[in-house]
């Protein structure tokens, strides 16, 4: 680190030497920088760099405290922190506040083993429920890959604690919410206070919630509360119909009838509709788009309601929606 102190304010320059992307297995910890945006004492917005990134970091603040034991850099008053990219391949980056914290936190084989795990479920969770048809035999498969899938994420909550983007970064995250989608009922609301309290935090998307609340809901025999889950060709019923698509709104989902056409129903608000059971079905089927849920198990069809929105779809074998809807 080379320090130069300018009156009435420091400047600093640190050079992370840190190494270029070896998986887990080949070095014992890794780095992971932040740098947090703080107002009246309270987070308001983070960057979180990924794990191992090389780079310098240039600040200026009126006042630095440097805590060596936790790697944590505060920055007060006309604070500016300045990233270039280790090569110089790509344009620096500038952070402006009037208060800024930059940490780094050393991960261990376990967390970053952890959080390989997570994104590795990215691809298994969709491995062939990504594919436009499904057979008894690929389903079958893909339940036991839910299965080991859903072990492996009680491995990790039970030690880390719900795996939420500040520990996992997005795509370890929303691959641990889908798991969580795809679990039994008895699991989704085992874990359902953990991922409110991760909502709360703002550690993981109210979307994703508004759908696991209504998932686990449906599968109790109650009314759904923002419509994502959708059975005999229409949602199941909602409570307090009239006001979904403002609850909707609320959590940064789209207006129903556009969710709905998006998926290719017609959809009509306050209407009766019959065959729209609330009872739990633990044989599967049920779920317009083939869900299935029972003891130990659920799989979720192609373009199932219950991965999201069809707003972003990714391409390749393993195409679900990116961002719930």
């Amino acid at each position: 680190m080379a320090t130069n102190m300018n009156k009435p304010g420091w400047t600093l320059s640190l050079l992370l030497c840190l190494p270029a992307g070896p998986s887990w297995a080949e070095e014992a910890s890794q780095t992971r920088t932040s740098i947090v945006v703080i107002s009246s004492g309270k987070e308001i917005s983070r960057v979180q760099f990924p794990i191992g990134m090389k780079g310098v970091y240039t600040i200026h603040a009126n006042q630095v405290d440097d805590n060596e034991k936790t790697g944590v850099l505060r920055l007060r008053g006309n604070a500016l922190i300045h990233f270039t990219p280790a090569g110089g391949s790509a344009a620096g980056l500038d952070f402006i506040g009037d208060e800024l914290v930059l940490s780094k936190e050393v991960l261990d084989a376990g967390k970053l083993k952890a959080v390989a795990d997570l994104e590795a479920m990215d691809e298994t969770d969709q491995r062939y429920r990504g594919t436009q048809s499904l057979d008894a035999a690929s389903w079958a498969l893909q339940t036991q890959l839910d299965l080991a899938n859903l072990r492996r994420l009680a491995e990790i909550v039970g030690q880390y604690g719900w795996p939420g983007a500040r520990f996992a970064g997005i795509k370890g995250s929303q691959s641990a919410f889908l798991v969580l989608q795809h679990a039994d009922l008895e699991t989704q609301q085992k874990y359902l206070p953990l991922f409110r309290d991760a909502v709360s935090k703002n550690d993981a998307p109210a979307s994703e919630l508004a759908m696991l609340e209504d998932r686990v809901r449906v599968g109790a025999g109650q009314p759904q509360i923002y419509g994502t889950q959708v059975r005999d060709g229409q949602p199941v019923p909602i409570e307090d119909e009239a006001n979904v698509d403002r609850k909707r709104a609320a959590v940064g989902l789209m207006p129903l009838e556009e969710y709905m056409k998006k998926l290719g129903i017609r959809y009509q608000k306050n209407i009766r509709r019959g065959g729209a059971a609330l009872t739990h079905d633990a044989h599967g089927g049920g779920f317009a788009c083939g869900c299935k849920q029972a003891a130990g198990q659920a799989t979720t069809a192609p373009n199932c309601p219950c991965t999201g929105s069809v707003r972003s779809v990714r391409s390749g074998p393993a195409s679900r929606p990116l961002a719930p809807g």
